[in-house]
């Protein structure tokens, strides 16, 4: 009966660690970005429509560091907790892209940081999106040829979810370099860590140029490459 009641309490404690971690994620969810969650993503992120024209793209002026040019319209913000910088695309003059770059992560050179953030930010999207249609996780060191060098050495890791919706597609990717050479800061400029994307390819019309309709036989055809 000891046993049991000791089972009882266990569970117990983890379904309310579980619900307190839930229920922080839901908050977070709230704050994810400016989207009221009446406000669909396959119609618009940020209360910005997918093709709204580049002269109708208008942003706030209080926000820091904002810049613009033909193609994109770019500026500092928030998204829940963490400093990110919001960088939106333009094809032909209408917006199909959105990228977030996490600021909060330029200064970790923690492998275990890193992915630890890749897993909080990725459970929130699980939450409010639901499960990710395509996932991959890969660690690399330095390879053995560096072992005995004078070359700093270095961890990469790349994680990467991505989500489908209707005509939205959504990415969150980290891709970065941390040196384990504890004096070595020859890579400090690789700082682009944890990113997040949601982009409509409708919106982005492809400029390449049609192939050769002229017909080849075989050994031409191997010539000409």
């Amino acid at each position: 009966m000891k046993k049991l009641s000791f089972v009882l309490l266990i569970s117990s404690f983890v379904f309310t660690q579980d619900s307190t971690f839930v229920d922080t994620l839901s908050i977070e969810i709230d704050s994810l970005s400016n989207n009221s969650k009446s406000s669909n993503i396959t119609k618009s992120y940020n209360n910005f429509e997918w093709g709204l024209s580049f002269e109708s793209f208008v942003i706030d002026s209080t926000y820091k560091n904002v810049f613009s040019d033909t193609n994109h319209v770019s500026y500092d913000g928030f998204l829940g907790k963490d400093s990110v910088r919001f960088i939106y695309s333009f094809k032909n003059s209408r917006f199909w892209k959105v990228d977030i770059y996490y600021l909060s992560t330029l200064r970790i050179n923690q492998i275990d940081s890193l992915i630890s953030k890749f897993y909080e930010v990725e459970q929130i999207l699980f939450l409010k999106y639901g499960s990710p249609m395509r996932t991959s996780q890969n660690e690399i060191g330095s390879n053995r040829e560096y072992n005995f060098s004078d070359f700093p050495k270095v961890n990469r890791v790349y994680y990467r979810s991505s989500w489908s919706l209707e005509n939205i597609n959504i990415e969150l990717v980290l891709d970065n370099i941390v040196e384990t050479s504890k004096s070595s800061i020859i890579f400090e400029n690789f700082k682009r860590p944890l990113s997040l994307y949601y982009y409509d390819l409708n919106y982005f019309e492809n400029d390449s140029v049609n192939s050769d309709t002229t017909e080849f036989s075989d050994q031409n055809l191997l010539d000409n490459y």
